[in-house]
């Protein structure tokens, strides 16, 4: 029995030191600069900043050639509002946690599915290396960051349907999903 305790605080400690490792790998080059790398992440920006002064999402898009309605999900901007309260720090360091914590979920989906207990470490560590993922939210103020995570989780708990738990945590997700993008 000691050697199986054992065997799951190693494989639960080998999960945790990779997560710190794509952590710090992903927060290094988020503060490299000053300034974000896409223009769609100055986007989310100004809706959390009016959010932040208005206490309302933005609608109406005057700054905007003639004025424009804005048909956007406000979820995303909300939240990161909530968590960041505006401070540029925190918006490049709160999505960089919430995409590296698809690391766990990952793991989750893949210990249900396979027996091995090597492969659910081996499918976490190559689902935090793909190059999409990179590429749209490395040094990005990006709804992608909420949004894979909250993918993943939907896929895990669709697999544990049958549980009480996993079936509200679905129902949950699938509301949330249409607030945050229209993926």
């Amino acid at each position: 029995m000691g050697i199986i305790k054992n065997k799951f605080k190693t494989e639960y400690l080998i999960l945790f030191l990779f997560f710190l490792f794509v952590l710090g790998f992903r927060l290094y080059f988020a503060f490299q600069t000053n300034h974000f790398n896409t223009d769609g992440a100055y986007f989310h920006l100004r809706h959390i900043q009016y959010f932040l002064e208005e206490k309302s999402p933005l609608t109406y898009d005057n700054l905007s050639y003639g004025g424009r309605e804005v048909l956007y999900p406000p979820l995303f901007h909300v939240i990161m509002a909530f968590l960041s309260f505006g401070s540029i720090i925190l918006l490049k360091l709160i999505p960089e946690i919430f995409i590296s914590l698809t690391i766990f979920i990952v793991y989750g989906i893949s210990k249900y599915i396979s027996d091995d207990p090597y492969v659910p470490i081996f499918s976490a560590v190559l689902s935090s290396f793909f190059p999409i993922l990179f590429g749209e939210t490395l040094n990005n103020l990006s709804v992608y960051t909420l949004v894979v995570p909250l993918l993943l989780v939907m896929i895990y708990s669709l697999l544990r349907l049958d549980e009480k738990f996993y079936l509200w945590l679905f129902i949950i997700c699938s509301f949330l999903l249409p607030l945050l993008h229209s993926s």
